[in-house]
């Protein structure tokens, strides 16, 4: 700073002295008087520092107070950052004497162990050949242990302070946040992007999924002309005026289009990197340059059709029901959410062979957790955290629309891995029973067992009934008693002949 100030003082001064040598050259300073006239008088030596000073004052009077004040707060930050810098080698000041004292006082209780060992009396021990050799191998191979340091609990407490006197500081560095930054980058740049299956048409419009969760459903079929069913809208999308006919078959995949394929890598991008914003090292979401990252490709045909078009009929649509029709899964339905709700009441809570069940969530998955422990479920299968319930829905049957079929997707279920483990193991014993039954490996068995029944009818005397359900009632209607009574008998079958455990694959389950 003073070499600073000395440079624009020797600029200053050489100004003025060219000032001041031109003012020589006429002789004088010109003083004006009262009376109009100038007068010359000479000027000596002593007042020409003063001159310089007065007119230094008056020409660079601002600048001169502008550059006193920067340089004062330059110094004023200067003085700051020293004042920290010598607390920092205080805090390493009190740091180091700390572990200096830790190392004497480990020093001193191993000190005091070797003069316990040296006053202890040795018993004689008479020195054989082979303990020699073997004392000469342990002195050849052995090593040094590392030291056992021992710190009280007040010079953990004195440790910690000086770390969190030290902390603050390296949060506010630069270099911390600039480390950050770099590992962002990092990060972002080394961030894959995998191109999954593509959608279909179906994964694209139907939305039956989102409608079975609990909430009030409106007719939002109001103003639209299209075909009807007990008031409500109901037709299948072939049958509706102005949609391509791709649309038609559920299973056709679309061409990707640029924006919807843009948000997809937009997402996928800001998905991968939420480990990065959970930990604090990045805040905003990532911005995808989308010309630096994608190239030209192949030229479409004029009859393609891109995602976005189906995505477009699908908004035509929106607050309607679209589903697949039954077992076509290629046909898709639209109804009115009213015509839906209707459905999902008579199926589930209309339905007398279902118990209503006003528990949380997470209250019931607990429970179900202690239970699955407390069987035993645990041996064959952990318990999976990261699945839930899932919400059951209906499909509308081809025969009769006003028909719904359950849908209860078990697929996320915790406990999906010993539910598979427990119907295999039961298929095993069902088949292994010689009691006739019903129970069918593969539907190209349904003839044979049906002759078989016949002959053992016939050879027993025995009159039959023949009676058809809907394969739903099966499931519903059947008392769950009845069922548990049905497998507790197959299994006291097996435990009447000593079969205590069956092998599935490499898995074991006794009952």
């Amino acid at each position: 700073m003073d070499i600073l100030k000395d440079i624009k003082s020797t600029k200053v001064l050489d100004e003025a002295k060219k000032k001041v040598a031109g003012n020589r050259r006429g002789g004088g300073v010109q003083i004006p008087g009262n009376s109009g006239e100038n007068r010359v008088l000479p000027v000596k030596g002593d007042d020409r520092s003063e001159e310089m000073k007065v007119w230094v004052s008056s020409t660079l009077g601002d600048s001169l107070k502008l550059i006193t004040k920067k340089l004062e707060e330059v110094d004023a930050k200067a003085n700051v950052a020293a004042a920290e810098k010598e607390e920092l080698v205080k805090l390493r000041a009190e740091k180091a004497a700390l572990e200096l004292v830790v190392l004497n006082r480990g020093k001193e209780s191993s000190t005091e162990k070797r003069k316990r060992a040296m006053a202890a009396p040795a018993a004689p021990v008479a020195a054989t050949p082979k303990m020699s050799v073997a004392k000469v191998r342990s002195r050849g191979s052995s090593k040094s242990r590392s030291r056992r340091v021992e710190i009280s609990s007040d010079d953990e407490v004195e440790d910690d302070s000086v770390r969190q006197n030290s902390a603050p500081k390296m949060e506010k560095s630069r270099d911390l946040s600039e480390v950050k930054k770099l590992l962002s980058e990092l990060v972002q740049g080394r961030t894959r992007t995998v191109w999954l299956k593509a959608h279909s048409v179906g994964d694209l419009l139907h939305n039956q999924k989102s409608f079975a969760q609990p909430h009030q459903f409106e007719c939002a079929c109001a103003g639209l002309d299209l075909p009807r069913l007990n008031g409500h809208v109901a037709v299948k999308l072939s049958e509706i005026n102005n949609i391509h006919p791709f649309l038609f078959n559920a299973k056709n995949v679309p061409f990707p289009g640029s924006m919807d394929s843009r948000k997809m890598v937009v997402r996928a991008c800001n998905d991968a990197l939420d480990g990065l914003r959970s930990a604090g090292l990045m805040m905003e979401e990532m911005r995808v340059e989308w010309l630096a990252i994608t190239r030209r490709g192949e030229v479409r045909h004029v009859d393609c059709v891109l995602s976005e078009y189906v995505t477009g009929v699908g908004r035509s649509l929106d607050g309607l029901v679209l589903s697949p029709l039954d077992r076509n899964t290629s046909e898709t339905w639209v109804e009115c959410p009213i015509l839906y709700e209707t459905g999902l009441q008579k199926m589930y809570l209309c339905n007398e062979n279902y118990e209503t069940v006003f528990t949380p969530p997470n209250v019931l998955l607990s429970n179900c957790k202690a239970a699955y422990e407390s069987v035993g479920l645990c041996k064959l299968a952990t318990w999976d955290r990261q699945g839930g319930l899932q919400f059951a829905y209906v499909i509308s049957k081809e025969k009769d629309k006003l028909k719904k079929r359950l849908i209860v997707p078990s697929f996320a279920s915790p406990f999906r891995e010993a539910s598979g483990l427990l119907s295999t193991a039961l298929n095993g014993l069902i088949r292994r029973i010689k009691v006739p039954h019903f129970n069918l490996r593969t539907i190209g068995d349904l003839k044979g067992e049906v002759g078989r029944i016949n002959e053992y009818g016939m050879k027993m005397g025995l009159d039959f009934e023949a009676r058809t359900y809907d394969i739903k009632e099966m499931f519903t209607q059947l008392p769950h008693e009845e069922i548990m009574m049905a497998v507790q008998w197959v299994v006291d079958v097996f435990h009447e002949k000593e079969v205590k455990w069956i092998r599935i694959n490499s898995w074991v389950i006794q009952f």
